[in-house]
């Protein structure tokens, strides 16, 4: 016979019945230790139950021995439920005063299995012993098994989430881990009966491991609920400074974790030696013992204590003498409180202070030069003021220069259009092909100069505050383009351009300014006539918007530098480059266009890959009211 898995069910016999000891003794008046004690208690009775039925000597004591290993199993899988509860702070009453009756209805469970074979059915003799296979409830079990599992990991999860209690949510993380392991372990029950391997139950190598569990977190954090014993280790361990309790003849018998720390001693080490064993100077350690007896108390005593090392450690020490409820004195207690952190805190106070008188010098110097410099600002602001005045007086006149030099140019240049015109309608006789030539020179160039001077007198308006005044009427722009271009028509074949002229079918209709919207579109296309290379192309696109239209002149000419696209719509900003010097222009035709389009509503931007790439210039007008 193969005597493992009888060893294993011994050992979950000796785990679960020791760890219920265990916790009952810390506090059997807890109330979740008398739950985890019925829960121990019925891991280690089914733990008993499957051995015994493993070491049967017949068939009918095997099957009684088996029931009652089922039944302490539906108990412990029972237990869970009230134990996770308890352990979650949630109310336990309900289930505790109903438990002792559902016991009695889990005997008439094993009952029945023991008459019918419903879950378990007859065990038989195996070489590991007497083993009993799935009966056809068997997934009953399993499934309530699940539950109580499902339902204690909820509680424990929820209660590693809520909990403020570190302690409680380690505890938590170490019994979740447990249970998921051992159903993990568990499962192998549900598997193995699936290929008739002939196993015994697995299950109590699962409640080993969930007890191992437990008792790794009550090893490392603690009962579940601490003692006044735990509690007091718990704040010797924390507190800040070392503490030293001797008895009566003056032996060692309690230190700190931070003593032991310090000191650099293990608790072996020093636990029954003599207290002089820390103390440097013996003369002063026996001095110090007579007036504690005498006093029954003293405190802010400055000593040196000698480390392990040999090091020394400057200390302050407050000590009382201990008596026992009889008032007879069972030893001496000492704290001591490192001094040299004091002195170090204090010479880094000094060192602060210092610090910040220094800091304070310099404050006040560089307030000093803050109030020169103030002075020194507020003069300069005063002069830059008087410049900001003047530089407005200038730009008043230049203003004013520019209308009265328009208004002057004017007038020359209105005659000079008007005979030119009067010599190519032929009014004042007949002229050769060189001097018609020459007066289309005189009309182009007084045309030209006509749209500058128009250019300066909007942009002298627009500077002294005066916005473009609008007259809103409908324009059919789709005409209004083809009418512009067909009157270029001299400037396209003078640069050997071709045109490309798209329209949408159905354009929408503008409430706007006709003569400006000339004047934007003149502008725009003329820019892309100066920028162009002799015989290239350019593209005159509109389309409908959502709510107008939107225009684009496109040329294959120069193209922009990123950094310039939007600087071309300034007032006086030109590209410096070959074409922009030969064809002249003063870099107004752009300004006015965004003046325009802006006074109608809409938007003007520039687009451009760059140098050698060309340029699109893109209106968007709104339809308008």
């Amino acid at each position: 016979m193969n005597h493992i898995f009888v060893l294993i069910s011994f050992l979950g016999m000796i785990v679960g019945l020791v760890s219920g000891a265990v916790i009952m003794s810390r506090d059997n008046g807890a109330r979740i230790n008398r739950i985890f004690f019925v829960f121990a208690l019925s891991v280690g009775s089914y733990c008993l139950f499957d051995m015994l039925t493993l070491l049967s000597n017949n068939d009918h004591i095997a099957k009684i021995f088996s029931e009652l290993s089922l039944f302490f199993w539906l108990a412990l899988i029972t237990v869970i439920v009230p134990f996770c509860l308890e352990f979650a702070s949630r109310k336990t009453k309900l289930i505790s005063l109903g438990f002792f009756v559902y016991l009695y209805l889990l005997m008439a469970v094993v009952y029945l299995d023991y008459l019918y074979d419903l879950i378990y059915q007859a065990p038989y003799l195996t070489q590991w012993g007497y083993i009993s296979m799935p009966g056809p409830y068997f997934w009953v079990l399993i499934v309530y098994s699940l539950l109580m599992i499902i339902w204690g990991l909820g509680l424990l999860i929820l209660s590693a989430k809520q909990s403020a209690s570190l302690r409680i949510k380690k505890q938590a993380g170490l019994l979740i881990w447990g249970i998921g392991v051992s159903t993990l372990i568990g499962l192998v029950d549900v598997i193995a009966p699936l290929f008739n391997s002939g196993l015994p139950s697995f299950t109590s190598l699962a409640t080993i491991t969930y007890m191992m569990y437990f008792s790794v977190a009550i090893i490392r954090y603690g009962a579940l609920t601490p003692t006044p014993a735990l509690l007091a280790n718990d704040i010797l361990d924390t507190m800040p400074g070392f503490l030293l309790f001797v008895d009566q003849f003056k032996k060692i018998k309690l230190v700190n974790k931070s003593f032991l720390e310090e000191f650099q001693y293990v608790k072996k080490e020093i636990i029954g030696q003599d207290c002089g064993l820390v103390c440097l100077d013996k003369i002063e350690h026996g001095a110090f013992h007579k007036e504690l007896e005498e006093k029954g108390s003293v405190s802010k005593k400055k000593i040196v204590l000698n480390r392990k090392d040999g090091s020394l450690l400057p200390v302050r020490m407050d000590g009382a003498v201990v008596k026992d409820r009889a008032g007879e004195k069972i030893g001496e207690i000492y704290i001591f409180l490192d001094l040299k952190k004091e002195e170090e805190l204090l010479q880094s106070q000094k060192k602060t202070i210092d610090e910040l008188t220094r800091i304070k010098g310099r404050m006040l110097s560089l307030l000093e030069d803050t109030t020169q410099a103030r002075d020194e600002a507020k003069r300069k602001s005063e002069e830059l003021a008087k410049a900001v005045d003047d530089l407005k007086v200038v730009d008043r006149l230049k203003t004013q220069f520019l209308s009265v030099i328009s208004h002057e140019l004017r007038t020359p240049l209105t005659p000079i259009k008007g005979f030119s015109s009067m010599l190519m309608a032929g009014q004042l006789g007949q002229l050769t092909e060189k001097q018609v030539k020459a007066i289309e020179s005189i009309k182009r160039e007084g045309e030209h100069l006509q749209q500058l001077i128009d250019s300066i007198l909007d942009v002298s308006w627009i500077e002294r505050g005066h916005k473009m005044e609008i007259k809103k009427e409908p324009v059919a722009f789709s005409s209004l383009i083809k009418d512009l271009v067909a009157n270029m028509e001299p400037q396209f074949m003078a640069e050997e351009l071709s045109v490309e002229v798209d329209l949408q079918a159905d354009l929408n209709t503008l409430v706007a300014d006709r003569s400006r919207l000339y004047r934007l579109c003149s502008n725009i296309i003329g820019n892309a006539i100066k920028y162009s290379p002799r015989g290239g192309k350019i593209m005159v696109i509109a389309r409908n918007t959502k709510d107008g239209i939107e225009l684009r002149v496109i040329d294959n000419g120069i193209g922009i530098e990123k950094q310039y696209l939007e600087k071309i719509f300034d007032k006086f900003f030109q590209i410096n480059n070959s074409y922009a010097r030969t064809s002249g222009g003063v870099g107004l035709g752009l300004a006015i266009s965004k003046t325009i389009v802006e006074a109608h509503g809409g938007s003007i931007r520039a687009e451009s890959d760059g140098l050698g790439w060309g340029t699109a210039i893109v209106v968007n007008l709104p339809v308008g009211n």
